[in-house]
């Protein structure tokens, strides 16, 4: 029931947000585009993430590419040292200094494809974010009722080992992602780092609680 509320709380936002972004929508961007003084790492990210979507296409792409440059000349760096410690990290390191190459390939032709059709009409950024934002909160409202019925019918002691049973297939994803930010020099990787571990607590404290 809590969950439900509070997609419900999310969707009512993203209503409220896309009344703003109508109303004054250069006011909005600016404003949703300041820093967060959050200092949670994933706070951070998530608040880098959501200025990151409101930037215009080209501008967007360009910041990607600052910043894939830079995690690039890091992977450069960690590589040749792995390579003269003959470590067993230069595969992944190679593999990763291989697909930021790729993603910089994609965005620069990406970037010149969009000065090319910088003429062709695209919706507004602010009509395109809020719309996003609300069939999340859809999506989260369905899903969130779905867990609470097949919730409501189980004991306790099925519940928790369901709970459980998700948070060990979370935290093997986080484990894969921060593996992946760590060989690719990503700028999240505290963010991926703390996700890890506070899921791992979670599991402990569910283990712990089964038992």
């Amino acid at each position: 029931a809590a969950q439900i509320k509070q997609a419900e709380l999310k969707l009512a936002e993203a209503h409220a947000k896309l009344t703003n972004f109508k109303q004054n929508p250069t006011a909005n961007q600016n404003e949703s585009t300041s820093p967060a003084p959050d200092k949670d790492p994933v706070a951070a990210a998530i608040a880098r993430a959501q200025a990151k979507m409101l930037m215009p296409p080209d501008e967007k792409l360009k910041a990607s590419l600052v910043s894939l440059n830079q995690r690039l000349g890091k992977a450069e760096e960690k590589l040749t040292l792995a390579k003269s410690n003959n470590a067993d990290t230069v595969d992944a390191l190679q593999m990763g200094l291989d697909k930021l190459k790729e993603k910089i390939a994609t965005a620069e032709h990406e970037l010149a494809q969009l000065a090319d059709n910088i003429t062709i009409d695209a919706p507004a950024q602010s009509d395109i974010v809020p719309a996003v934002e609300m069939d999340a909160a859809s999506a989260a409202i369905e899903k969130a009722k779905l867990k609470a019925q097949t919730m409501a019918s189980m004991s306790a002691e099925e519940k928790l080992k369901a709970q459980i049973e998700s948070l060990e297939k979370r935290l093997s994803k986080a484990q894969q992602r921060l593996v992946k930010a760590e060989a690719e020099q990503d700028e999240n990787i505290d963010a991926f780092r703390a996700g890890v571990e506070k899921t791992q607590i979670k599991l402990d404290e569910a283990k712990a609680q089964l038992a």
